[in-house]
């Protein structure tokens, strides 16, 4: 098999006996050797210890930080849109119509959902829908003629998802039925 069973246990204390020095003078020079490389290897330890911690803290320093500025990017592109508000509110100011000023607010409405689609942020449909209580809250039921029951009827408050994780419900009013 290996060498291992092929040897026997007085063949291996006779190897270990021949590679110990004979005199005392040699075994005071081992373990002399042996103490500098044993206080080698524990500042060597030492030194990885303090190395691992040190990564450890700029890790979590680092960390940290992008936490903080984690919204930074979305912050940079909303600011265009903080623009476009000062801009029609600036109209508002200097005696622009009522059209000029629902222009400025479209603008507005497009450049921030621009940005929110491009972040995978969506409006949950609802109008029209079938009720998902895991995407539509409802505020009440009411007969209605035309839709079916469970069928949402009227929405009263947006949705929004987040690719497929819904951030706010669709506030709703569903279909009771026809009228009886």
């Amino acid at each position: 098999m290996s060498d291992i069973f092929e040897s026997s246990p007085d063949a291996a204390t006779t190897e270990a006996a021949a590679a110990m020095p004979d005199s005392v003078e040699g075994l005071r020079a081992e373990v002399g050797r042996l103490r500098t490389e044993n206080a080698r290897l524990e500042k060597e330890t030492l030194r990885q210890i303090a190395e691992v911690r040190n990564i450890q803290q700029r890790l979590q320093r680092e960390k940290s930080e992008a936490l903080r500025y984690a919204a930074a990017e979305i912050v940079q592109e909303l600011l265009v849109v903080i623009d476009d508000l000062d801009r029609s509110l600036e109209a508002v100011g200097n005696g622009a119509d009522a059209a000029a000023l629902a222009e400025g607010v479209r603008i507005v409405n497009d450049h921030f959902m621009k940005i929110l689609k491009s972040r995978g942020v969506e409006a949950v449909p609802a109008a029209g829908q079938t009720f998902d209580p895991a995407m539509h809250e409802a505020l009440m039921q009411q007969p209605s003629a035309e839709a079916p029951a469970g069928q949402v009827i009227q929405e009263v408050q947006k949705g929004y998802r987040m690719h497929d994780r819904v951030l706010r419900p669709a506030r709703v009013i569903v279909s009771s039925g026809a009228p009886s």
